[in-house]
């Protein structure tokens, strides 16, 4: 919700706001499927960069994972694996939501 210029009172989102009815201004309000549209396409943005940082962040802790010399103990390996399968989930899963929406990973 949003609050009209003048008065202050609420308006429905999705509108731009010239007024309201309570104070007899006017607002003009955005067709439903094109605001419905453009929430759409902010999103699939925003799942795409947290995507491509997901990816980097996997790929940061599988080099981590790897970069472990022969010997280190069953505690830091475990770390390592654990750090690598949280980043890899989170990073599908993130593929998953773009893939719902019917974008391309």
């Amino acid at each position: 919700m949003h609050f009209c210029w003048t008065c202050n009172e609420r308006v429905p989102s999705g509108t731009r706001m010239l007024g309201c009815e309570l104070c007899e201004g006017w607002a003009v309000t955005v067709g439903e499927h094109v605001a419905q549209e453009t929430l759409r396409k902010r999103e699939i943005a925003k799942l795409k960069t947290r995507y491509a940082k997901a990816v980097t962040a996997a790929q940061r802790a599988a080099e981590a994972r790897r970069a472990l010399p022969p010997g280190s103990s069953r505690a830091r390996v475990t770390t390592a694996n654990a750090r690598w399968a949280a980043a890899a989930e989170y990073r599908d899963m993130l593929a998953d939501q773009l893939r719902e929406l019917g974008e391309d990973v």
